[in-house]
């Protein structure tokens, strides 16, 4: 029985557990009380019954973690894969930068070259899988205008590199950093700039309406995704300021004028 059970028990034997493996636990739990349920309902019951149907809800339990757990892993493959395709469009760009023949590049030292790759790695890409995934659907852009679209991911790898950072240093300390409204009007600054990389791309499409079309809907979902990470920033200002008050330090960033609408984001703000 234990062996059945190890994969539930890998699912809850850890205290501070994810969102998705509270989720995956709670309905494992549902889906091993509903077969005990039906089956004690159906059955007439007897400690050897009680022993095998117990034994059988543990494999119905644990079978049904092996498969989300397998979707999931397979997700997740796909997702890297994606930002992978992603790191090789920005790594082309700049293979291109530096083969034109111009003096600078051709003055770069080895060590040089690479510390230029190292600066432009989607470092923090991954913090977001749905930016990820729609970045990967519109790689297509590249091909018309690569210029704005290595802008386009380096920007919003900037700005969600600052969200990770204000999150990392809440974890770490309980607070959140003291430049974190610079930092947060630095991450408005880039989405600001990412979204007019969207509409540049205007002048480098094929000239047809539906393709017209498709831009304003990409650059209004990206505005939406993009706005999801921001939100994020500005609830942390606000906290912050419940945290520590109002002081000299204290900047109130005028932030709802400028957000993008999106129904089905979380609402911050009373």
């Amino acid at each position: 029985m234990d062996s059945i059970a190890n994969s539930i028990v890998n699912v809850i034997k850890n205290g501070d557990v994810s969102l998705y493996n509270k989720t995956l636990m709670l309905r494992t739990i549902a889906i091993i009380a509903v077969v005990l349920f039906v089956f004690t309902y159906i059955f007439p019951t007897n400690y050897a019954y009680v022993i095998t149907l117990i034994t059988f809800a543990l494999w119905v339990g644990s079978n049904y973690v092996r498969y989300t757990e397998t979707q999931v892993d397979t997700k997740n493959h796909q997702i890297m894969y994606h930002l992978n395709v992603l790191q090789e469009i920005i790594n082309m760009y700049i293979d291109k930068q530096l083969n034109k023949d111009t003096i600078a590049s051709s003055k770069l030292t080895n060590k040089e070259i690479n510390m230029i790759y190292d600066k432009n790695i989607l470092s923090s890409m991954y913090i977001d899988s749905n930016l990820i995934e729609f970045l990967y659907s519109i790689k297509q852009l590249s091909e018309w205008n690569d210029n704005e679209f290595y802008l386009l991911l380096k920007g919003t790898n900037n700005i969600l590199r600052l969200r990770k950072e204000i999150e990392i240093y809440h974890e770490q300390n309980n607070m959140y950093p003291d430049n974190i409204f610079q930092m947060t009007e630095n991450a408005l600054q880039l989405r600001t700039n990412t979204i007019n990389n969207m509409h540049n791309f205007i002048y480098s499409i094929p000239k047809a309406n539906i393709i017209y079309t498709y831009l304003d809907k990409i650059i209004h979902r990206y505005m939406v995704l993009i706005s999801r990470n921001t939100d994020k920033m500005y609830y942390y200002t606000k906290e912050h300021i419940k945290k520590v008050g109002i002081n000299t330090d204290t900047k109130f960033i005028n932030y709802n004028n400028i957000r993008a609408y999106d129904p089905d984001s979380v609402q911050f703000f009373t």
